[in-house]
């Protein structure tokens, strides 16, 4: 499902396609409420919930008042889903402002006749490296040559299900080869840090994930209403 959700399981081409499909919709709700904003002396009428009578008035309203409502929260999900999709985008931009965390390639070193040390083990030394982090994920190694990847999660991280301390060991020796604290991180790396968490909602507690699921489905309503009210003026204008 994240592949999907991110690639639409087409590697890095459906990233890209993912992207440009956020930036397609980033311009039509930014020309939506361009198209919708008021007069100031009327701004407060237009914000008032309201069920007028007749079809081409529910159309209306429909398509409306849930953009409105919602384009905060719709806004905030397309622009973090970009950035997600395709991070090599802004890191130039970001990289401006201040330094951005890169991994090192990283091998362990492989020595005739040595095994590998248990996941068990990986996580006791990546927690003396973050003895307040709580595990959240193991990687382990995908060939002779590769390393234990450990995540885990540290009090004041943004994001607890996909948190960002992570610690690199070799599979043989146990030396850490590379680790990383978001807590000591450039302001690049943390607005990074906070896209997952602003995108999933999780930012905001279970709030924050009920209002992303439901503005996740709040543009099939926005696509339906704009459908019928573009017919309805077709109809009227012939």
């Amino acid at each position: 499902m994240l592949e999907l959700d991110y690639s639409l399981l087409l590697g890095t081409q459906g990233s890209t396609v993912v992207a440009i499909i956020g930036i397609v919709c980033l311009m039509s709700l930014i020309s939506g409420l361009v198209l919708w904003w008021p007069r100031l002396r009327t701004l407060k009428k237009s914000l008032a919930l309201r069920w007028r009578h007749g079809n081409a008035r529910h159309v209306y309203d429909l398509h409306v008042l849930p953009g409105v409502y919602g384009a905060v929260f719709l806004l905030l999900l397309t622009i973090t889903g970009v950035v997600l999709a395709r991070p090599d985008w802004v890191a130039p931009v970001l990289s401006g402002v201040s330094s951005l965390h890169a991994s090192p390639p990283l091998r362990s070193t492989l020595v005739p006749g040595a095994t590998r040390i248990t996941a068990d083990v990986a996580h006791a030394i990546a927690q003396r490296e973050f003895p307040e982090g709580q595990l959240r994920w193991l990687e382990t190694p995908d060939s002779p040559e590769g390393v234990y990847f450990v995540r885990l999660e540290q009090p004041g991280e943004p994001g607890r299900r996909f948190p960002i301390t992570r610690v690199w060991i070799d599979q043989y020796s146990g030396e850490v080869l590379h680790s990383y604290n978001p807590l000591a991180a450039s302001g690049a790396d943390t607005f990074m840090a906070w896209q997952h968490p602003l995108h999933s909602g999780e930012a905001f507690g279970a709030v924050g994930r009920l209002l992303a699921f439901l503005s996740g489905l709040l543009p099939t309503l926005l696509l339906a209403t704009g459908f019928l009210r573009w017919q309805q003026k077709r109809r009227a204008r012939a």
